[in-house]
């Protein structure tokens, strides 16, 4: 007989798809029972760089003591107390005035919306009256 393909299975209403069908099965749990331990249970290596010496960001890497006030200043730096807040005003603090009084005079948008809403009210006129398409008076040549 053959083997199976995705489409068709093994049908176990007949003798043959049932012979079949054991005999996978036995086949797949004497396999399993067959199978040896694949993993290697060991201690993981080590990272490559911890047997890697630590080198300082100082200059002659921070062992010459010609950079012993180097030194002593880098650590007095990084041992000052951080986060301080700067309170001071900031530089464009003059400018609010200005853009609020900008703000104020900049009348663009209000009178848009008026030349909107009166162009929008005549042509409503318009159409109400049945005079949809407005006649040009045009000036007699």
């Amino acid at each position: 007989m053959k083997k199976s393909n995705k489409t068709f299975g093994w049908d176990p209403r007949n003798i043959g798809g049932r012979t079949q069908i054991v005999e996978l099965m036995t086949n797949h749990q004497s396999s399993l029972r067959r199978i040896r331990p694949v993993l290697c249970i060991t201690a993981p290596h080590p990272h490559v760089d911890s047997t890697r010496p630590r080198r300082s960001c100082l200059p002659g890497n921070g062992r010459d003591p010609k950079y012993a006030m180097v030194r002593a200043t880098y650590r007095t730096i990084s041992e000052m107390k951080r986060g301080l807040v700067n309170r001071s005003v900031p530089t464009t603090f003059e400018l609010i005035d200005k853009l609020s009084a900008n703000k104020k005079n900049n009348k663009h948008a209000v009178v848009e919306h008026i030349k909107n809403m009166t162009s929008l009210q005549s042509r409503l006129r318009r159409i109400e009256t049945g005079n949809v398409y407005p006649q040009l008076h045009l000036a007699p040549t």
